[in-house]
């Protein structure tokens, strides 16, 4: 069957007349013969490797018997009980390539001789011989039947590929393409930056994702000592987030710290020492904008280390907006 056969559309069937019944019928027989013989195969081989010289010759005389039978009956010939030493059968194996196959194989090995490397020369022998009577013999079982089903097979095959592949693509782009969902944003903080904040501290309040800018509010109900912030601005993958500022207030609603978190052109190497992340990357960068980051997992993290502990901090207040990692902020 050849290539282009399998991209032919064609879903009818052949009808199987006696000539076509018949022929697979023998392809059933040729086939099971030859995984019986292949199977014998391997018994001499473990025979062989287990030193057991007697038992693979006298399996290496019955698969002779048995590649010769196989013969036979291709060439609708009456099967042999056993094989007579010295005598021509090639005139039963109507086909001169297929008879030279098996006698060249027959006076090329020597059943009388026990030595190892004689008993492999046959092995490797039959091996030979099997394969290439599978390689002569297989495409002449070739008929509709089979090469509609090996069509509908690999059609169907092909389909699915195509479907898994399509799906996929679609998942990805409805994943991509759907907004980000409600969502809430953590503060934490402590007293030394060199120890991370306390699980039990942390402050949440809502956001909601593609709304554009949010000034959000932390209240503390006391005063807090703070060398070490924390703000997790979103728990959701591929996020696009940006934080314009950050200001920490006392109980009067004094400013205790403020800082736009816009880039510059001075100030960059010393925001990247002011900011760390965990589980986010940086977004576009882009001179007079605020900074820009991208989530890279389901729990991203912003350290804000400050230069000395902040006293008496009640509360925190900060802008920030977040969109689809796929979306652009223009402004």
């Amino acid at each position: 069957m050849i290539w282009k056969e399998y991209f032919k559309i064609n879903f009818n069937k052949p009808i199987e007349d006696e000539n076509i019944k018949s022929l697979r019928e023998k392809k059933k027989r040729f086939e099971d013969s030859l995984s019986k013989c292949y199977s014998r195969l391997e018994t001499i081989e473990i025979c062989t490797s287990n030193s057991k010289a007697e038992d693979a010759i006298l399996l290496s005389k019955a698969l002779n018997l048995d590649i010769l039978n196989m013969l036979l009956d291709y060439y609708d010939e009456n099967k042999l009980d056993s094989m007579v030493a010295n005598t021509n059968y090639s005139y039963k194996l109507k086909n001169s390539v297929i008879s030279k196959l098996f006698d060249d194989h027959i006076n090329s090995v020597n059943f009388e001789n026990l030595e190892e490397e004689n008993i492999l020369k046959i092995e490797s022998s039959l091996s030979e011989l099997l394969y290439k009577l599978e390689k002569e013999l297989k495409p002449s079982f070739e008929n509709p039947i089979d090469n509609f089903k090996k069509r509908i097979y690999a059609q169907s095959i092909l389909f699915l590929i195509i479907s898994l592949i399509s799906a996929g693509s679609f998942l990805k782009y409805y994943l991509d393409s759907r907004p980000l969902k409600e969502d809430f944003v953590g503060v934490n903080y402590s007293e030394d930056k060199n120890t991370l904040p306390s699980l039990e501290e942390i402050t949440t309040v809502s956001i909601k994702p593609e709304s554009g800018w949010e000034t959000k509010k932390i209240s503390f109900k006391e005063p807090k000592s703070i060398e070490l912030l924390e703000i997790d601005p979103i728990h959701q993958n591929k996020a696009r987030i940006q934080l314009k500022d950050l200001r920490l207030y006392d109980e009067k609603g004094a400013i205790l710290f403020q800082r736009d978190l816009l880039i510059d052109n001075l100030d960059l190497t010393e925001l990247l020492k002011f900011l760390r992340s965990e589980e986010i990357v940086p977004g576009k960068i882009v001179i007079g904008r605020a900074i820009e980051m991208e989530s890279i997992g389901l729990n991203p993290k912003l350290f804000f280390t400050f230069d000395k502990k902040i006293e008496k901090v009640l509360q925190i207040e900060f802008s920030i907006r977040s969109t689809k990692r796929k979306n652009k902020y223009q402004d």
